[in-house]
């Protein structure tokens, strides 16, 4: 038995010794942080984004029936309507003024 409590002591003691050696080590580690640019990050998960973006349409396309050329003359098409539908602010400000 006293056996057992002399090995749980210097058990104890070793992961003490462990702790206080992480902890020196982890204050050392933060004083030595590297710079850091916000903007690269920014960069690399916007164009992360747009590359699943344009992943999910080209499946979206594909399993509708679409190749590519297709797909770029829909998505061309639709920009087309699109510009057509949308009303001229500076025409309407101008119309609203006479």
């Amino acid at each position: 038995m006293s056996e057992n409590n002399n090995q749980n002591q210097q058990n104890n003691q070793q992961n003490t010794q462990t702790r206080q050696g992480d902890q020196q080590g982890g204050s050392q580690q933060s004083q030595t942080a590297p710079a850091f640019d916000y903007d690269k990050l920014a960069e690399l998960i916007n164009g992360k984004q747009r590359a699943d973006e344009e992943t999910i349409l080209k499946k979206y396309f594909k399993n509708q029936g679409l190749s590519s050329d297709e797909m770029e003359q829909a998505i061309a098409a639709f920009k087309e309507q699109k510009a057509k539908n949308t009303p001229d602010v500076g025409q309407l400000q101008t119309s609203l003024t006479t």
